[in-house]
């Protein structure tokens, strides 16, 4: 797994770039970040008290959690140094949230959470035990029932094909067609998304329920699920 989760340590660049980079390739998604409050609100009718967020990033999502929620204590964990330098720096005003560099299975597993999020991380991952491994380590470190919302690239072959030629569409006025071309080919033969079914597959075997498809946007999809062990 270690070499499979190297790959989301994002470079100096790349880190930098990421906030602008997600609002013009992922449509909607920072509505789908903003739904996330609600979301958990009437999961947990209001009683979340710890959030894990694996793979935080910049911290885009800890922020909203935070902004609406002051009660709830928010955990980010992030292996790569340079996406959290700039999360600390957006969220230093918030008390309620604490960062972490490292792995989730860096975590006491006898620290439980009662909700989670995961964005846009397994499709960096390898389908060889490394999302398995990823997904087992969250589950082990959440309460029964708990939530967990997934956003990832996915589809068949053909289905990303498909929702590729959409989100072309979506983005001349932004992009030139060099770098479109450059993104899709990393995107097909670089990037590890699985189908739908293949997820719904990973999520069981980790000890979660069936997951609810929340939201789509091109090759972008969101989903819930919860956590069936302690």
């Amino acid at each position: 797994m270690s070499q499979s989760i190297n790959k989301v340590i994002f470079d100096q660049k790349r880190a930098a770039n990421y906030d602008e980079f997600s609002k013009v390739w992922m449509p909607n998604y920072d509505s789908f970040c903003h739904w996330l409050p609600s979301i958990f609100q009437a999961e947990k009718n209001g009683a979340v008290q710890d959030l894990l967020a694996v793979g935080c990033g910049t911290g885009k999502e800890l922020g909203i959690l935070a902004e609406q929620h002051h009660s709830w204590q928010i955990t980010g964990i992030d292996p790569s140094p340079e996406m959290l330098k700039i999360a600390k720096a957006k969220l230093r005003t918030y008390t309620n949230i604490q960062l972490i560099e490292g792995l989730v299975s860096d975590l006491p597993v006898n620290k439980k959470y009662d909700a989670a999020t995961l964005l846009l991380v397994l499709h960096f991952l390898s389908d060889d035990g490394a999302k398995l491994d990823l997904l087992k380590s969250v589950s082990e470190r959440l309460v029964a029932n708990a939530p967990l919302i997934i956003a990832d690239i996915f589809g068949t072959p053909s289905e990303l094909q498909y929702n590729l030629s959409v989100l072309k569409g979506l983005l001349y006025n932004n992009v030139s067609a060099e770098e479109i071309t450059h993104r899709f080919d990393k995107i097909q033969h670089h990037i590890h998304y699985i189908p739908e079914e293949r997820l719904v597959f990973l999520l069981k075997e980790a000890g979660f329920s069936t997951p609810t498809r929340i939201f789509q946007s091109t090759i972008y999809g969101g989903w819930i699920c919860r956590n069936k062990k302690e």
